[in-house]
């Protein structure tokens, strides 16, 4: 599913102000996924490794913006800075680490002020 996040500095790519990113996982295929394990210095990808790996989790992000907009590179997307990188491997992490198939709402359309705080989610066993 095709998703959005917000930057805090816009970013130009082929001399345009880029101001939100569209992306999608679902897109991302063999090639993808090995070009952004090459880009993380690591070939050989596991789930223990690779939910620990911020790297990975950055080009995961930029392998699922390439997916649905093949007109921006690697090269482009790694002129992103500051929190913005952070919200890129933050998302890339909740893919790596997300075991449904649904998206969380809160990924959704999100910018970079609401990744930089942290939330707590109840547990399904809360009462809250």
């Amino acid at each position: 599913m095709k998703e959005t996040l917000k930057l805090r500095k816009p970013l130009t790519i082929n001399g345009k102000k880029v101001k939100e990113l569209t992306y999608d996982f679902e897109e991302i295929d063999g090639n993808l996924w090995d070009e952004a394990a090459q880009r993380s210095n690591k070939s050989d990808r596991n789930y223990n490794i690779a939910m620990y790996d911020y790297i990975f989790h950055k080009n995961l992000f930029y392998a699922a913006v390439i997916a649905v907009n093949p007109e921006i590179s690697w090269e482009d997307l790694d002129r992103i800075t500051g929190f913005d990188i952070q919200s890129v491997a933050n998302t890339g992490l909740f893919f790596i680490t997300n075991t449904s198939e649904e998206s969380d709402p809160e990924t959704s359309e999100r910018d970079t002020e609401s990744t930089a705080k942290h939330s707590t989610h109840p547990s399904e066993n809360s009462d809250g």
